[in-house]
């Protein structure tokens, strides 16, 4: 291994030499107490929440949760539930630290090391603090984040020494963002006509590959297999109908600073797809003028919820709400067809001219529009307007963005862009000079990922449907891991979940689809704590392969590892059963458990598309795998799709924070 850089030590940091604190006070919460000591230091806008168990309680660590966005270090006070973070921590001999990273909310950071090295003199002084309420000695701190937290989180092992252990979870690489979601938003114009035919494809017994590329246009064809070479999960595509973009609409104005040509070049210049008169690009453009002829304005609404701070979410801190609907009517109205996300409405007249809104929805001569993030002057622009203003209508920005990936191939390490290379490693597209991924990776966390995390001991958690920080980018951490410090094992660990996409949310968009992972981040924050504290090795790494973007795993647990158990669910013997209304359908489940697995709690099963599995069933189990049967009579005709979710607990007791889910889907035709 080699000798590791300069560590950063808050205690050398004239910064941070003068701790306050303002609040210390016993806080109720849902079934426990903790003491909340909240202050930051002077001269800095460094801001600190400490939630302390009760003395016996306490076992000598310490918890330390980094938002994807800094700026509001009592975000955990409103989680609730398996989301609770202080619960989950005072409820395990630990505990919660959380601080805006030194960063006032929405303010910018002309020193983008102020995250972790902010990050770390809170860690220093919640000891220091620790040690005088409970005595003892120095207590064990582990840091813990997902999505652009996990960028943080990386940030804060490799350059410091503050922390035993780490666990980043959901995690991108220094080329992701935005990268994923540009490929993400591309693909999905492009295939928003056969979308509902490949999430059928996607389901047991939907239609087949050859009779779904019949169906295909050849760009919708190609589209659809670079997304999949790139690395989005095939079975993500049942959620389209909810599958936003993500954070990219905030990226346009990013990318007009850091590269001001890139718009102008992708509709002008040879080998850009926007210079390609019969691209789909074209056809999905938007750009009008037109005058208002009516419009109604609503005020800006007080937001009362407490700032998102989670991994699909946080970006979101800056989305300014409506107290009802704002619309516009032109004097133009909108093809049937048109592609509107991501267009953008500027007025080009009048006494707001250069002002821009965001288009939300385009039907007919009405434009429902939106502010952008963070644009609190919405409601005094609009004061101004007035019938008889011009606007422009405009999505080029926005499409062209969705092709930015294609033209910033890395040189090497990144097997997912081989489809945007030649036969010899060339780039097939013109490239822009500029590594936007790069800048942007670095800027959120002030370094970028080295794969050197010293003596520190790390878990990470990844999804193998997560469609943001897509599967391979975890294990392109691994693999650096690898490359600095030979073998990982003694130090590392990777625990990939099925089933489970980017959010770390208790209730996920489609629990009939998917699971959460939470359970799984928590049984690693305890695993981490037990492999530093008491040299107990965690569970192995996720047995997994990776084929360019595309990650598998084997379908038994005994085979996968890890600590996510498999279930197979059949119905009359098949993926696919038939039968007629009011004849009795046989389920059965098979569920395996990992080598040290735990034991399975629970299987839940639903008939009927209610995803808060309403009939609990039983199983037959003997350690190491279970089954559990139902039966059960449809009296309508129709495609049911019923799923069944097992529960196990990887240390045996009932805990709702460490609650690990896995399930499994089987189509009925009610005839």
């Amino acid at each position: 291994m080699q000798e590791r850089k300069k560590l950063y030590d808050p205690s050398a940091d004239e910064a941070f030499q003068k701790p306050f604190i303002d609040r210390d006070e016993w806080l109720e919460r849902e079934g426990y107490r903790c003491r909340y000591v909240h202050g930051g230091f002077e001269g800095t806008e460094l801001r600190f929440a400490f939630f302390f168990p009760e003395a016996d309680a306490y076992r000598g660590r310490f918890f330390h949760y980094l938002s994807p966005v800094q700026g509001d270090e009592n975000a955990a006070l409103s989680m609730h539930g398996m989301e609770d973070r202080i619960g989950f921590a005072v409820t395990h001999g630990a505990y919660y630290v959380e601080s805006n990273m030194g960063v006032a909310s929405f303010a910018s950071m002309r020193d983008t090391t102020i995250i972790y090295r902010a990050s770390a003199a809170a860690a220093e002084f919640s000891r220091k603090t620790a040690r005088e309420m409970y005595g003892g000695g120095r207590p064990y701190g582990y840091v813990y984040g997902g999505s652009g937290g996990s960028y943080k989180t990386f940030a804060c092992i490799e350059n410091t020494a503050v922390w035993d252990g780490a666990v980043p979870y959901v995690t991108g690489t220094p080329v992701s963002i935005p990268n994923s979601f540009t490929m993400r938003a591309r693909a999905k114009r492009v295939l928003r006509r056969v979308l509902p035919l490949i999430a059928d494809h996607t389901e047991p017994g939907g239609i087949e590959k050859e009779e779904l590329y019949s169906k295909m246009t050849d760009e919708e064809a190609a589209v659809l297999e670079e997304a999949t070479r790139f690395g989005f999960p095939m079975r993500d595509w049942f959620m389209y109908s909810i599958l936003d973009d993500g954070s990219l609409p905030i990226f346009v104005q990013m990318l007009r600073a850091a590269d001001p040509e890139y718009y102008t070049d992708f509709w002008t210049k040879e080998g850009y797809f926007g210079a390609d008169p019969n691209n789909s690009v074209n056809r999905d453009r938007i750009r009008f003028e037109a005058r208002i002829v009516e419009m109604n304005i609503p005020g800006v609404e007080e937001r009362k919820d407490a700032c998102p701070t989670g991994a699909d979410d946080a970006w979101k801190r800056g989305r300014v709400s409506l107290e009802g609907k704002a619309w516009l009517r032109l004097d133009r109205s909108f093809p049937s067809d048109a592609y509107v996300q991501g267009t953008y409405v500027t007025l080009i007249s009048g006494e707001s001219r250069g002002y821009s809104v965001v288009l939300k929805e385009g039907r007919g001569d009405i434009a429902v529009i939106e502010p952008f993030f963070g644009a609190c002057d919405f409601a005094e622009k609009f004061a101004n307007v007035k019938p008889g203003d011009g606007v422009l209508v405009d999505n080029s920005d926005y499409i062209a963005l969705q092709s930015l990936h294609i033209h910033q191939t890395p040189k090497s390490g990144y097997p997912s862009w081989n489809v945007y290379r030649n036969a010899d490693g060339t780039p097939k597209y013109p490239q822009r000079p500029l590594d936007f991924g790069l800048r942007f990776a670095r800027g959120g966390c002030g370094s970028v990922q080295s794969g050197d995390f010293g003596n520190a001991k790390v878990i990470a958690v990844a999804a193998l449907m997560d469609e943001s920080a897509l599967p391979w980018m975890a294990d392109w951490y691994r693999r650096l891991v690898q490359e600095v410090r030979g073998d990982d094992a003694p130090h590392y660990r990777l625990w990939y979940v099925d089933r489970a996409f980017h959010g770390d949310q208790e209730r996920t968009p489609d629990d009939l689809h998917l699971v959460s992972y939470l359970g799984v981040l928590h049984s690693a924050l305890l695993s981490v704590s037990d492999w530093v504290e008491r040299g107990i090795a965690p569970n192995e790494t996720t047995v997994y392969s990776v084929e360019e973007g595309i990650v598998t795993a084997p379908d038994d647990a005994r085979l996968r590892k890890g600590v996510q158990p498999t279930v197979s669910l059949l119905a009359g013997g098949e993926k696919c059963a038939v039968c007629r209304c009011g004849e009795e359908v046989e389920f059965a489940a098979r569920i395996v458990l990992p080598e040290r697995g735990g034991r399975l709690t629970a299987v839940e099963w639903s008939f009927d598309g209610r995803s808060d599995y309403p009939e609990k069933g039983t199983f037959l189990s003997d350690g190491e795998t279970a089954e559990a049967y139902a039966r059960h009579r449809f009296e309508q005709a129709g495609t049911y799709f019923v799923a069944v979710r097992c529960i196990s607990q990887l240390r045996g007791e009932d805990d709702r924070f460490t609650r690990i889910f896995a399930l499994d889907r089987v189509r009925v035709t009610v005839k």
